[in-house]
């Protein structure tokens, strides 16, 4: 069985899409610390699954993927959470039942298929431009935020280390999988994957005036042109 190699970590599945912020210290280091679990990472905690290399081996530990930098997690034995070195030798992962693919860097779970198109979910956080925390709590994106992070006094540095606040937003990212390939979803990947329905594409489109961002608009037509 082939041993992961590790090195440590620098740095809702209910949601479709959600905006919200975490507010912190001066240090943006500290950014996952301070997000709930349900949000940074896929699953609300670790579980044990199973890792698949590209070169067929496999390895078992209890394991999350990170939603912030779309990277494999695992508890080590004294507890600690680390990363998975090479992210790109890992084909597809398993983890209570729930497959995920690796590829175009993000890991993408596999939900619906229909003959050989898959419909899959990457889920992501992307943050947003920091502000500081102004006078009674109130975010103040004017002020610039190094030119008040510490200051020198006597030949002292002192750090504020005031709370800042960090927007982030939350996706559901839809995909298609076929043949090895992942397609974000479009009206151009749903041509491509499903060449013999142009029609039924585009008049389903015409209708529905389908945004290909949202989950919950894409997934209803892959249900309908797999029938």
């Amino acid at each position: 069985m082939k041993k992961i190699m590790l090195f440590t970590v620098m740095f809702l599945t209910c949601f479709e899409c959600f905006s919200q912020n975490v507010v912190h210290s001066t240090n943006r280091g500290d950014l996952a610390a301070n997000m709930i679990d349900s949000v940074k990472y896929v699953t609300p905690e670790f579980q044990t699954g199973i890792v698949i290399f590209k070169t067929g081996e496999k390895t078992e530990a209890k394991l999350n993927i990170s939603t912030i930098d779309q990277t494999l997690r695992f508890i080590d034995e004294n507890g600690e959470v680390l990363s998975v070195r090479n992210q790109d030798d890992i084909s597809r992962v398993s983890i209570k039942g729930r497959t995920f693919v690796r590829g175009r860097g993000i890991y993408v779970e596999l939900l619906d298929m229909s003959s050989d198109v898959i419909l899959g979910v990457c889920r992501k956080v992307n943050f947003l431009e920091t502000e500081k925390q102004g006078a009674y709590g109130k975010a103040s994106p004017t002020t610039s935020v190094t030119s008040v992070s510490s200051y020198t006094d006597n030949g002292y540095m002192y750090d504020l280390n005031q709370n800042l606040t960090t927007p982030f937003l939350y996706k559901q990212i839809p995909y298609l999988y076929k043949n090895g390939v992942f397609y974000l979803a479009s009206k151009k990947a749903f041509t491509k994957c499903f060449p013999d329905k142009k029609a039924e594409i585009q008049s389903y489109i015409d209708e529905k005036k389908v945004d290909f961002s949202d989950m919950d608009q894409v997934r209803p037509l892959f249900i309908i042109l797999g029938r």
